[in-house]
């Protein structure tokens, strides 16, 4: 029989709870209206799958770690996006507004924990080949991208397929928001802020005791490894 980790059960018991209150509300309102959320938690946990498998892979060929790198942070954005589902509030119909908030709010907390642990086991993955200050530089980049990721799907309406079904139009989009920042304003800060929340609320999860985790090697072991 499969047993799963004290972090894994969390996790789908905080996912069970947000399909249990989309279904109370369909049932209540009649209305499929936040339907979208299952749609968006299922991108959400691409990358959490994702980082799994990196973890499988750090004796392969290179090609296919790139592959994966490639694919995870395609789609890692869709676990922050779920932040962004608040504005949703309100939009419900005759649901009442503390119900939807507490539906959005376990959504977008999922979507955030998803992240971390999954931004967590690429740390590890890196730690095999990057020393911990060039990880942090890839970490800051990660941060910006993912933020900018989140406008590019809530605010231009792109998704993560659209590297592979739309690269032309949306590497014409990336482009004018870099040449024109000035124009583009609101998508930098959109992107900064949603960087910063990323940034803070992982860093805050690394202080926690979290069991079932590879531990990343610090500087401190790395040197004892090599003088030994």
């Amino acid at each position: 029989m499969k047993t799963f980790s004290p972090l894994k059960k969390q996790l789908y018991l905080l996912f069970l709870l947000v399909i249990i209150l989309i279904c109370i509300r369909v049932m209540y309102s009649g209305s499929l209206h936040y339907g979208f959320i299952l749609w968006n938690l299922f991108l959400a946990w691409i990358p959490y799958q994702v980082s799994r498998y990196l973890l499988s892979y750090r004796e392969a060929k290179p090609w296919k770690q790139y592959i994966l790198l490639a694919s995870w942070l395609a789609f890692f954005p869709n676990a922050l996006y779920l932040v962004t589902d608040l504005i949703h509030l309100g939009k419900g119909g005759n649901v009442p507004l503390w119900y939807d908030a507490f539906l959005l709010f376990s959504a977008s907390i999922l979507g955030l924990f998803l992240a971390c642990i999954s931004l967590y086991k690429t740390e590890f993955f890196l730690s095999k080949y990057l020393s911990p200050q060039k990880i942090k530089i890839i970490q800051g980049g990660i941060f910006l991208l993912t933020g900018f990721g989140v406008y590019l799907g809530r605010i231009e309406r792109w998704n993560s397929w659209d590297v592979i079904r739309n690269p032309f139009p949306l590497a014409e989009n990336i482009m004018d928001c870099i040449l024109h920042p000035f124009v583009h304003a609101s998508a930098w800060m959109m992107s900064l802020i949603s960087a910063a929340l990323l940034s803070l609320f992982y860093n805050i999860m690394k202080t926690l005791p979290l069991r079932n985790i590879p531990q990343i090697p610090s500087i401190k072991n790395q040197v004892q490894e090599k003088d030994t």
